[in-house]
């Protein structure tokens, strides 16, 4: 986090909102599963709708939105393969070859994130539908790949696809 923010800045100073993702996704996790477990809950995976797979890219540690994303499509009946932060690609072409996915959405602050792994991506892209989003998606990276650029916010994103 550290080297993160000397790149983004120049500088070393530590700002409170720096940390702001990593306290409110290490509150909000455990609330999660809690939730998977309750009555008439079920696991994101289980079901019979169509099949998403989220993640973030390497070094990519802002998923919330994702997460979000996430929430949005299993409520519409899709089941969510959530991989989370700081996801190796390599990873994801596997795990979309097995499970043949609908959708596969990638999401990342920070451009730097998809431009270190653009091979990747368009194996990941190959190998299922594959959908970009966040601040550092833009829609020429997602021309260049064979990917979609989702670019509402993430509550609106899931609401589109759990449409198509």
């Amino acid at each position: 986090l550290i080297n993160e923010i000397r790149q983004s800045r120049g500088a070393l100073r530590v700002r409170p909102n720096d940390f702001l993702a990593s306290s409110r996704g290490a509150r909000f996790y455990p609330l999660l599963y809690l939730l998977t477990r309750v009555y008439k809950a079920r696991d994101w995976g289980n079901g019979q709708g169509p099949r998403a797979m989220l993640a973030c890219p390497p070094d990519e540690l802002h998923d919330l939105p994702l997460l979000v994303f996430g929430i949005v499509l299993h409520r519409r009946g899709w089941r969510v393969d959530y991989f989370g932060a700081n996801t190796p690609v390599g990873e994801l072409v596997d795990a979309a070859r097995r499970s043949r996915p609908e959708l596969v959405v990638l999401a990342g602050a920070a451009t730097a994130r998809f431009d270190a792994i653009r091979p990747e991506l368009t194996r990941l892209a190959s190998a299922a539908p594959l959908a970009l989003a966040g601040a550092g998606a833009t829609q020429r990276l997602a021309d260049e790949v064979g990917a979609r650029l989702l670019t509402a916010d993430p509550v609106t994103a899931a609401d589109l696809e759990g449409r198509r």
